[in-house]
């Protein structure tokens, strides 16, 4: 399969994290692989007050932007346009190779099974670490979800299981 290049990302968040949903998350480590297929991603336009943590939802499209929160990590990619403070957030993973399905359900769990930290922030989606690839699913298979109480949560998708 091929991967996701960084245009995919110059979109609007919306439409990325929803067409995300069913698409396949790969993580190389050089001697072994693990991915998952994307079951539940978020969409956020803005970023309400700006702190430290939130620059790098201004990166450039298809670069990872590794926010911490208490001590955990959450992956996002950036869409749109450099400057725009848009992303997608991936939520959970069904898993697929090198990792249990209790580990990527949910989003602190995702990050810390496939070893996204700090590290990984500000690098690209489509590199020799980590990608997206695959086709996406029928529209049929996925669903919008009631949105997050953050003011700039724009869609919630969930992939139909």
């Amino acid at each position: 399969m091929s991967k996701l290049s960084r245009d995919f990302f110059s979109r609007g968040p919306e439409q990325v994290a929803y067409e995300l949903v069913g698409r396949r998350l790969v993580r190389d480590y050089g001697d072994r692989q693990a991915s998952g297929v994307v079951v539940e991603t978020a969409a956020f336009r803005g970023i309400g007050g700006t702190t430290r943590n939130r620059e790098g939802i201004q990166y450039e499209p298809g670069k990872i932007y590794v926010m911490p929160f208490r001590g955990k990590y959450f992956f996002n990619v950036t869409t749109a346009q450099t400057g725009e403070p848009t992303c997608v957030w991936v939520r959970e993973l069904y898993a697929a190779e090198g990792v249990e399905r209790t580990d990527v359900n949910g989003p602190a769990k995702l990050s810390k099974a496939l070893g996204i930290g700090m590290d990984m922030d500000g690098k690209p989606v489509d590199g020799d670490e980590l990608w997206f690839e695959g086709e996406g699913v029928p529209a049929s298979q996925v669903a919008e979800v009631p949105r997050e109480k953050a003011d700039n949560c724009v869609g919630i998708y969930r992939l139909k299981l």
